[in-house]
This record gives C-alpha cells, sequence and structure tokens, in this order.
C-alpha cells in the first residue's frame, strides 16, 4: 500500500541540494580566524619566542579548548631524535608561548618528530638579539638639554 500524500516536512524542503560547507561556515569561521591568528603570530615570531629551541623545533599546530576547562595544546615539529629535550623543555617551551601572547594560551605540549633535517630555521640575527645601547645617547641629549635650558635660564 503507498501513499500518494506528502509528509508536510517534504514539501517544504527546496529541490536543490545545500552544500554542508554553506551550513556550517558561519559556525566553525570564527573559531578557525582565531586559530589561525595565534598560529601566524607564533610561526612570524618563533625564532624570537622559541630562542634556543627554534633551531630544532617549529609550530605545527595549535588545538584552542572548546570551554576554558579544557587546556590549549601546542603541537610542535621537531628534528628526529630531539624528542627527549623537547619533553624535558616542555616547561620552558610553554612558558616562552604564553608569555608572548600574554596570556595562558596552551597549556599541553605534543610532539612530532617529523621535520627534516635539512630544513634550517632561521634563528634571530645577531643585530636583532644586541639592541643599540641608547642609554649613552640619551644621556648625551638630556646633558646637552639641561646645558641648553641652564644657558637660558641666565
Amino acid at each position: 500500500m503507498s501513499y500518494s500524500r506528502k509528509a508536510p516536512d517534504e514539501a517544504k524542503r527546496k529541490k536543490k541540494l545545500t552544500r554542508l560547507s554553506g551550513l556550517t561556515e558561519g559556525l566553525i569561521a570564527p573559531a578557525l580566524a582565531k586559530k589561525s591568528a595565534y598560529l601566524t603570530q607564533l610561526i612570524a615570531h618563533w625564532p624570537q619566542i622559541a630562542g634556543p629551541f627554534a633551531q630544532w623545533a617549529k609550530p605545527a599546530d595549535i588545538h584552542n579548548p572548546a570551554s576554558a576547562d579544557d587546556d590549549g595544546v601546542l603541537t610542535l615539529s621537531i628534528h628526529s631524535g630531539r624528542g627527549p629535550e623537547a619533553v624535558a623543555q616542555t616547561a620552558d617551551i610553554l612558558e616562552r608561548v604564553n608569555r608572548y601572547f600574554g596570556f595562558q594560551l596552551v597549556s599541553q605540549l605534543r610532539v612530532k618528530q617529523d621535520l627534516p633535517l635539512d630544513q634550517k630555521t632561521p634563528m634571530v640575527s645577531e643585530s636583532a638579539k644586541a639592541q643599540p645601547d641608547r642609554s649613552a645617547s640619551l644621556a648625551e641629549a638630556l646633558n646637552k638639554l639641561e646645558a641648553a635650558l641652564d644657558k637660558k635660564s641666565k
């Protein structure tokens, strides 16, 4: 026995298929934008953030928690054989990353030993490390200003 009458939901449906990305983009886009912004900053400033770790480790992913109760996870790609060192330095690496962002973004570290040995990670240049000593030039400028004010007041 077949029914010729259509269900009310079926009558209201569109005849055209809707893409899944069109349905979920509004929900997922803000979270992905936030995640990609953190990861982009981390990758761009990694040599300054990581210091000596930047030679053998690169950020691969950040998993942001869905709620405040969850912990953020930083995934690093490292050179093969550096796993024990990375695990031993976990607290220092996490502290450096969180200090850079100014809040606790990540509290766990995940390590993948998939970074090729021939890939060189840029280091902080010596000129970027050594900021020019401006205290001497500021002191000199202050002395000149004081001398000029003394002359003007006399």
